[in-house]
C-alpha cells in the first residue's frame, strides 16, 4: 500500500505499567497491533513513521522514599489566554470536529462489542486491590514521580509540527495530564486512549479535573476506545471524568488480562481508523460511490424531509453569533443521521438510491460537521401545500435539539421556501399565522405551538401503524433494533414529519382514533387538534374549499369522547384523573368544533 505523499504528524505513544518487561518485546507488540488495526481499517502500518515511545517505568517504581530528582520544574500548563466569546467558538469548533468523528466511527459501533460477562465483573472490582494496579495510582499520588515523568516525555517531543498521542491504561492518564502542557506551537492532531482507568474511583482526578475543564486550544479531537470486559475501565467509558471526550465501545477477550492488553485494543479496526485519519487523513473510500439514479423518483417521506432541511438552512442563514453556529452543528448532526437512515431504507428494500440523496450523502463535510444545503425540486398543488407547509409551521426540524428562533426569522425563511418551490410567498407567512391563530383558539391566548410538540403517544400510534421497516437480509435481534433507522422513530425528524403530515391529513381516521382513545393523555389530543384546525384555517386563507373529512371525525369523537366520560361518571371518583383528561379532551375539541362552525370551516349543506 502506497503512503500518501504528505508529510505525517509525529506518532507519540504512552505505556502502560504492564509494560515494564523486555522493552524491545513490549514495543514489538504494540507496534504489531496497531499496524493491524490501521491495515484492517485501510490504511498503511506505522514503517517509517517517526515514533516517540518514552520509557518511564524506572520512576513509576521507584517509590517508597528512594532518591527523587528536585531539579526539574513541574511542566506548566501552556494554554493562550482567550476571551470568552473566543473560548466559545473554540469549543464549538471542536464539537463539530468531535461530532464528525462520530460519525465517522458510529456505522461500525453496534457491532463492534460483544456482552458483559461476569468474570469481568468480578475482575473490575478487584483490580485496584493488587499490587500490579494498585502502583498505577501512585502517579497521580506522588507529586515527584508525576512531575519526572512529564518532563521525560515533554524533552522527547518534537519542538514543532503535529503529533498523534495515543495513551493506554496508565499512559491514557499521563496523556491527559500532559495534553493541557503541549506547547500550543505544537498541534495535536488527534488523542486516542485505550483501556483507560479514568473512570476509576482510585483515580484521584482533582487535578486533571481543574486542567481539563474545555478542550485544549491546539487538540483536534479526542476519542477513547473501551471495553465491557476489561477490568480497568471500570466498564465504562472515560467521558465521566473528561466529559467534553468522544467515547467508543469496542471488543476486547474476556480473560480480565487480555481484555486490558494493548495489543487487542490497537489491532481493532475502529482504533486503527481514528489513528489512521489522525495520521493520514481521509480515504477516498471513506466518501462512498452510491449509485446517483438521477431518474429515480423520491418517496413523499424523501420529499418532505429534504424541503425540511433546506427550511432549516435557511434558517441558519438568517441567525448571527452563537444562535447560528449552535444551529449549523446541530443542523450537521441531523441531516446527516436523516439522509443516512433515507439511504438505508432504500438499501433494505433493494431499491436504487437517488441523485438527490446521494450529493448530500457524498458531498457532507465530515471533517467541518456543516452540512450543504439541499435543494428539493418539488413543486407542489396548493391543496398538498397547505398541508406541507403546515407541518412545517408545527415542527421541530432540528429535534432533539432545541434552538429558539425569532418570529421574524421564521416567517422570512419560510416565505422564501415557498417563493423556491414557486408558490406564492405569502403561504410560508399564513401558515405560520394558521398555527397561531389555532393556538389562540385552543388555550385562549396568543402562544406558538413550541415545534416538536406532537404527543409521544401520537408519534407511537403512528409509528406502530405506518412505520415498520424491512430488516435488511440476514439481520436479526439487537442487530436489527440497531440499524433501525433513527430519524424514523418517534421522536427522529423523518418520524416527526411523517406523524405531523399524518395528523393533519384529511385520511387519517386511523390515527385519529388512536390518538382519541382513552389511552392518550389530553396534551397529545390537543396537538392533533391544532394541527388539524391550523390546516383548516390555512385552507381558508389559500381559498379552499373546508375538509369536510376533519369535520367529520371531531364530531364522532366528541360522541365517543362524550359516552367514554358518562361510562367513567357512573363508576370512577369524581377527582380521578381519566376523568379529568377526558373533560380535558372534551373541551378542547368542543373549542376547534365551535371555532370551525362560526368561521365557515365547517361542511356546508
Amino acid at each position: 500500500m502506497d503512503r500518501p505523499e504528505k508529510t505525517t504528524p509525529t506518532l507519540v505513544f504512552l505505556h502502560g505499567v504492564k509494560n515494564q518487561g523486555p522493552r524491545a518485546e513490549a514495543s514489538k507488540k504494540w507496534r504489531r497491533g496497531l499496524s493491524a488495526g490501521l491495515e484492517a481499517a485501510g490504511y498503511a502500518g506505522i514503517e517509517g513513521l517517526d515514533v516517540v515511545e518514552p520509557s518511564y517505568p524506572d520512576i513509576l517504581l521507584r517509590l517508597n522514599g528512594e532518591p527523587r530528582r528536585d531539579d526539574d520544574k513541574f511542566p506548566s500548563i501552556t494554554q493562550p489566554w482567550r476571551t470568552p466569546a473566543q473560548r466559545k467558538t473554540d469549543k464549538t469548533n471542536f464539537d463539530r470536529r468531535s461530532a464528525a468523528m462520530e460519525r465517522r466511527l458510529v456505522d461500525s459501533v453496534a457491532h463492534a462489542h460483544g456482552p458483559f460477562n461476569t468474570v469481568a465483573d468480578k475482575a473490575a472490582a478487584m483490580a485496584f486491590r493488587i499490587p500490579f494496579f494498585r502502583d498505577a495510582s501512585h502517579y497521580m499520588n506522588d507529586e515527584t514521580v508525576r512531575r519526572e515523568v512529564l518532563n521525560r516525555i515533554m524533552r522527547q517531543l518534537p519542538d514543532q509540527g503535529s503529533i498523534v498521542l495515543i495513551g493506554h491504561s496508565l499512559g491514557s492518564v499521563i496523556a491527559a495530564d500532559l495534553l493541557p502542557r503541549i506547547p500550543n506551537e505544537l498541534k495535536v492532531a488527534g488523542m486516542i486512549t485505550v483501556g483507560s482507568p479514568l473512570a476509576q474511583g482510585n483515580f484521584d482526578l482533582n487535578k486533571l479535573d481543574t486542567n481539563l475543564k474545555e478542550p485544549p486550544s491546539n487538540l483536534e479531537w479526542w476519542v477513547n476506545f473501551w471495553s465491557g470486559t476489561d477490568p480497568v475501565t471500570a466498564r465504562r467509558g472515560a467521558a465521566s471524568a473528561v466529559a467534553w471526550l468522544l467515547d467508543i465501545r469496542v471488543s476486547t477477550p474476556f480473560q480480565p488480562f487480555a481484555a486490558h492488553d494493548a495489543h487487542e485494543y490497537l489491532s481493532n479496526e475502529l482504533v486503527g481508523k481514528a489513528v489512521g485519519y489522525a495520521l493520514y487523513g481521509s480515504q477516498s473510500t471513506e466518501i462512498a460511490v452510491i449509485e446517483s439514479g438521477l431518474d429515480v423518483q423520491m418517496d413523499p417521506e424523501e420529499l418532505r424531509s429534504l424541503v425540511s432541511l433546506r427550511l432549516s438552512h435557511l434558517i441558519q442563514g438568517r441567525l448571527k453569533g452563537d444562535a447560528q453556529a449552535r444551529f449549523a452543528g446541530a443542523l450537521g448532526r441531523v441531516q446527516h443521521q436523516t439522509v443516512d437512515d433515507l439511504i438505508e431504507k432504500r438499501k433494505m428494500e433493494g431499491r436504487p438510491v437517488p441523485g438527490a440523496l446521494a450529493d448530500l450523502h457524498t458531498s457532507d463535510v465530515i471533517t467541518s460537521g456543516l452540512a450543504v444545503s439541499p435543494r428539493p425540486s418539488a413543486f407542489p398543488s396548493r391543496e398538498d401545500a397547505t398541508e406541507l407547509f403546515t407541518v412545517l409551521a408545527l415542527q421541530n426540524p432540528l429535534f432533539p435539539y432545541e434552538i429558539e428562533v425569532k418570529d421574524s426569522i421564521r416567517v422570512s425563511a419560510m416565505r422564501e421556501l415557498a417563493r423556491e418551490m414557486q408558490l406564492h410567498p405569502q403561504l410560508g407567512e399564513d401558515a405560520l399565522d394558521a398555527v397561531e391563530e389555532a393556538s389562540k383558539v385552543l388555550a385562549g391566548k396568543s402562544w406558538l405551538m413550541k415545534w416538536g410538540l406532537v404527543g409521544a403517544g401520537a408519534l407511537a400510534v403512528f409509528a406502530s401503524g405506518g412505520l415498520l421497516l424491512p430488516a435488511a437480509p440476514g439481520v436479526v435481534g439487537a442487530a436489527a433494533v440497531t440499524s433501525a433507522l433513527a430519524s424514523f422513530g418517534p421522536g427522529g425528524m423523518i418520524g416527526g414529519l411523517l406523524t405531523a403530515g399524518a395528523l393533519v391529513s384529511a385520511g387519517s381516521g386511523t390515527i385519529t382514533a388512536g390518538v382519541m382513545s382513552a389511552g392518550s393523555t389530553a396534551d397529545e389530543v390537543e396537538g392533533l387538534i391544532h394541527g388539524q384546525l391550523s390546516r383548516l384555517i390555512l385552507r381558508e386563507k389559500c381559498g379552499l374549499d373546508s375538509d369536510e373529512n376533519v369535520w367529520n371525525m371531531w364530531v364522532e369523537s366528541e360522541r365517543e369522547l362524550i359516552r367514554h366520560q358518562r361510562r367513567l361518571e357512573r363508576f370512577s371518583d369524581n377527582n380521578s384523573i381519566g376523568l379529568k383528561e377526558t373533560e380535558k379532551k372534551l373541551s378542547t375539541l368542543r373549542k376547534a368544533i365551535r371555532y370551525a362552525d362560526q368561521h365557515g370551516l365547517s361542511p356546508s349543506f
